[in-house]
C-alpha cells in the first residue's frame, strides 16, 4: 500500500501531493490539530474529498504486525500502513496488556482504539486486518490449540466411558465416582465446544 506522510508544514504543498496521488495512496498527516480541521484547510474539491483516504500519524506505537509472510515490530501509523497488503489477512497486536498493571492495560486499550479509529477513517477492512491486544492474541492461540485437539480429547473420553461401563467393580463406589468425573469432563468439553 502506498503511504504518503504529510508534515503539515505547508498546506499548499500537502494539497498538491494529495491531488497528484489521490487515486492510489493513503495519506498520514503528522499534526496536533484535529483531522477535520486539517482537511478543511486543504480546501479540496468534493470529487477529491470522496477519494481521500487520510488519517493521523500515531508515534511511539508498541505494535507487532503478523501475517503468514512476516512478523515485525512497528512504531508508527505510517510504518504500519506501509507493511499492510490488502490481499493478505493480517493481525495487528498492540503489545503490553499481558500484565497486572492496570495503567499499562489502560494505555494499551487507548492505543488499540486510536489505531482502529484511524483505520476507520481510511476505510480499511477490519475483517481482513484484525486488531487486538497481546492478551487477546494469546487467548486466541490457546483456543486454536485446544480446538485442534478437542476431537481427540472427546474420542478418548468416550472410549474411557465405554471401558469403565464395561468393567465390573465390586469394591465400593469407585466405578460411580469415576463415571461422575468422566461425565463432568464430558460436560466441560461440550461447553468448551459451544463457546
Amino acid at each position: 500500500m502506498k503511504v504518503i506522510l504529510l508534515k503539515n508544514n505547508n498546506i499548499d504543498e500537502d494539497k498538491q501531493k494529495i491531488i497528484e496521488n489521490i487515486k492510489d495512496s493513503f495519506f498520514v498527516v503528522d499534526t496536533d490539530t484535529y483531522l477535520y480541521q486539517y482537511i478543511e484547510l486543504l480546501g479540496l474539491s468534493d470529487k477529491n474529498m470522496q477519494k481521500l483516504k487520510i488519517c493521523k500519524e500515531i508515534k511511539n506505537l508498541d505494535v507487532e504486525f503478523r501475517s503468514e509472510y512476516s512478523k515485525e515490530k512497528i512504531n508508527s501509523m505510517s510504518e504500519l500502513l506501509g507493511v499492510i497488503d490488502m490481499s493478505v489477512p493480517c493481525l495487528i497486536v498492540v503489545m503490553g496488556d499481558n500484565t497486572t498493571d492496570e495503567d499499562k492495560k489502560r494505555k494499551v486499550n487507548i492505543q488499540l482504539s486510536d489505531i482502529i479509529q484511524q483505520f476507520m477513517y481510511i476505510n480499511l477492512p477490519l475483517d481482513i486486518i484484525q486488531v487486538m491486544t497481546e492478551k487477546e492474541a494469546y487467548d486466541i492461540e490457546k483456543i486454536k490449540k485446544f480446538e485442534a485437539n478437542i476431537n481427540i480429547h472427546e474420542k478418548t473420553l468416550l472410549d474411557s466411558i465405554d471401558k469403565v461401563e464395561q468393567y465390573r467393580l465390586n469394591t465400593g463406589n469407585y466405578k460411580t465416582r469415576i463415571m461422575e468425573s468422566l461425565n463432568k469432563i464430558k460436560e466441560y468439553i461440550k461447553e468448551a465446544k459451544k463457546q
